[in-house]
């Protein structure tokens, strides 16, 4: 973990086709059941990544890059809508 100046922490720089799988697996298998067909249009985002140099980047960065390319619009769910939450009763201070 890098740490900046102001103390605030950096995620490292990570391979673009790991950043894919990341991506893939959090926001689109996970969130919307999107199968093999958004996982090549991740992995294309990342073999052009790689074509223009770029073999390294942090999270942030390739997020903000796939929302750009993807034809849809995954948005992270809001920690108070985890239906796991609502089951067990626990509150989020939020």
């Amino acid at each position: 973990m890098i740490i900046n100046a102001m103390d605030k922490k950096i995620k490292p720089k990570m391979g673009v086709h790991h950043l894919a799988s990341w991506y893939f697996g959090n926001f689109c298998a996970m969130k919307y059941g999107h199968g093999k067909d958004c996982d090549d249009k991740l992995q294309g985002i990342a073999n052009e990544l790689e074509k223009i140099g770029i073999k390294e980047m942090t999270h942030k960065e390739f997020c903000i890059i796939a929302r750009e390319n993807l034809t849809c619009k995954p948005i992270k769910r809001k920690f108070n809508d985890c239906p796991i939450c609502k089951v067990m009763k626990i509150k989020h201070r939020h």
